[in-house]
């Protein structure tokens, strides 16, 4: 139901304190990958997307983080959710969502959760839950060549 819609507006705080919203990204391809920390299959797919984040830059490809940590009550400290990042070698942005986006993007439920973008803002592809490399990577060179 999402393919071929608008990718919602947002506006968020990343772990670093800065704003960010859905207009800064406006002529990329991005992935926003729904995640929160500990969750087995959001630790097995990150590094995927760090690798993939880095391996399509130069496409004006993209991944940003979506953490949940703070809306599902979880005690876990931005100095610990940049650990991961920097343990995991994920230098991607991360934001934090709030209740209204993730009521905004279909009240997300199911982690992690995958929205691929294409530089007209238009949902290119959704995947819910954990995909491997492969599966990954196909739909990345897809997108990067349909911009």
């Amino acid at each position: 139901e999402w393919v071929g819609e608008s990718l919602p507006r947002f506006e968020l705080t990343s772990f670093e304190d800065e704003t960010i919203c859905s207009q800064d990204l406006g002529g990329k391809s991005f992935l926003v990958y729904f995640w929160f920390s500990g969750f087995p299959p959001c630790v097995r797919i990150a590094p995927i997307l760090g690798q993939l984040d880095r391996q399509y830059s130069d496409s004006d490809f993209q991944a940003i983080g979506f953490n949940a940590d703070r809306v599902l009550e979880l005690g876990v400290t931005d100095q610990q959710r940049r650990n991961y990042l920097q343990d995991q070698g994920l230098r991607f942005v991360n934001l934090h969502v709030d209740r209204s986006t993730r009521q905004t993007f279909g009240n997300i439920n199911v982690f992690p959760t995958l929205f691929f973008v294409n530089s007209d803002g238009v949902i290119f592809r959704h995947i819910i839950n954990f995909q491997d490399q492969e599966a990954l990577e196909s739909i990345v060179r897809e997108l990067v060549q349909a911009d």
